[in-house]
């Protein structure tokens, strides 16, 4: 598949999400922008956020929101995986999703068994993966548990994608087991951004400021992805 054909693919992949979340939600993201590298296609939602939203953002109920779209997202989620795999004969394995609210995006991850087809079979590597990748398993142990492995891809040149396995130690597991997951999830997922966010050695290593950072989980396979987004070069 050659470049032209891949940008007409990722449009109407773009297209039929901000049709899903406008069905669903009642209000689509003002744009979409979808990226394709190795077993993962991103899709990056822009400027999403309903008014109900935002009363509830001033009141600090950032939690009731997450409430919400999880509850809309189990109806989105089968509409854009059965979409990806008409459009790119294949099934994701997985659809991971999260949000940032203070700029208003979202962040939608498929993950594939097998490399899409778009592009190398094998991952190209980037300036900076070995250090970002150490920072991330600092943070980890920082946060909890060092995970047992840890790969990252560079999804376009603002967008970089770190899958971590083994990532969920016993007190973790316990309170998944206790359906303490959702609170488990918030806490961690404040603590990692921020440290990551944050992070001096990740900015440096990159050569460029970390703009927006999304992570999700999925603790029956025990693995996290994390995809950071990026400011332009300074």
């Amino acid at each position: 598949m050659n470049q032209l054909q891949s940008q007409q693919l990722c449009q109407q992949i773009a297209s039929f999400t901000g049709k899903a979340f406008r069905e669903h939600f009642g209000k689509g993201p003002e744009s979409v922008v979808v990226s394709f590298s190795h077993k993962f296609t991103t899709i990056y939602l822009r400027s999403f956020l309903i008014n109900s939203e935002r009363v509830l953002l001033e009141q600090n109920q950032e939690s009731i929101i997450r409430q919400i779209r999880d509850q809309i997202m189990q109806r989105v989620i089968p509409e854009i995986t059965g979409y990806l795999k008409l459009v790119l004969g294949m099934e994701p394995e997985k659809l991971y999703y999260d949000w940032e609210f203070d700029s208003k995006s979202g962040m939608l991850i498929a993950s594939f068994p097998e490399p899409i087809g778009l592009n190398e079979p094998q991952p190209k590597t980037y300036p900076g993966k070995l250090e970002l990748e150490r920072e991330i398993v600092t943070i980890s142990g920082r946060v909890q548990k060092e995970p047992l492995e840890i790969s990252s891809y560079e999804i376009n040149p603002r967008t970089l994608l770190v899958l971590r396995q083994g990532v969920l130690g016993e007190m973790e597991k316990e309170l998944i087991r206790l359906e303490h997951g959702e609170i488990l999830r918030d806490v961690k997922r404040r603590l990692e951004k921020g440290y990551i966010t944050r992070s001096s050695q990740i900015s440096s290593s990159l050569g460029r400021t970390i703009a927006e950072c999304f992570m999700d989980w999925d603790e029956k396979l025990d693995q996290s992805i994390t995809v950071v987004v990026t400011n332009p070069p300074r």
